[in-house]
């Protein structure tokens, strides 16, 4: 028998409704202690991920495949990234079985896309200044960064009120749904 490898589209949020950044996602057989292996693609290949699997800044799997000798149900578990237990879910089906878990089950439609609408990259200290994120798609959320960390910022609109020398840095957000996740590319913030 073949085996075969599908990828798993898979984004958690925390109690409070935000990204579960970095959180641990492991995968068991329904009922059991039975843990059951993920995979990530190299090049041609496939090779088995570290487990528990470690979710991106965003709360997203983005190299998560599943064998066809999966069977199901499965379960799953989630923590933090400090091993604060989050709620478990069970999954059924074998082939593209994690979707989105989101506490309100958002299914997605359209992809999302995004630009960044800004009025000066050189705003003044001292002054109110925003960073819009411009998007399409549905279901959306967002997560904004700086220099690459993320920050807490949840939605389109980054406001600085006011803005302060000490925010001069990198900005981009990136928008997801359950369809997958889009990054805006980073603007360059230099207050004077």
């Amino acid at each position: 028998m073949t085996v075969t490898y599908t990828q798993q589209m898979f984004s958690a949020t925390d109690i409070n409704n935000m990204p579960l950044s970095y959180g641990k996602l492991y995968l068991y057989k329904s009922g059991t202690n039975i843990p059951v292996d993920t995979y990530g693609s190299s090049g041609n290949s496939f090779v088995i991920n570290p487990w528990p699997y470690i979710l991106n800044v965003l709360g997203q799997a983005d190299n998560l495949y599943l064998s066809s000798d999966v069977t199901n149900p499965l379960t799953i578990n989630l923590t933090d990234q400090n091993d604060v237990q989050q709620p478990h879910y069970p999954i059924s089906g074998c082939q593209n079985i994690i979707t989105q878990i989101y506490s309100n089950s958002e299914v997605s439609t359209i992809f999302p896309t995004v630009t960044l609408q800004y009025d000066t990259q050189t705003p003044t200290n001292g002054t109110n200044f925003h960073i819009q994120a411009i998007t399409t798609g549905d279901n959306l959320r967002y997560q904004w960064v700086k220099n690459d960390a993320p920050i807490t910022q949840w939605d389109s609109l980054l406001e600085f009120v006011p803005i302060t020398t000490a925010d001069s840095g990198n900005y981009g957000v990136y928008v997801y749904n359950s369809l997958g996740e889009v990054y805006s590319g980073a603007i360059t913030i230099t207050v004077v």
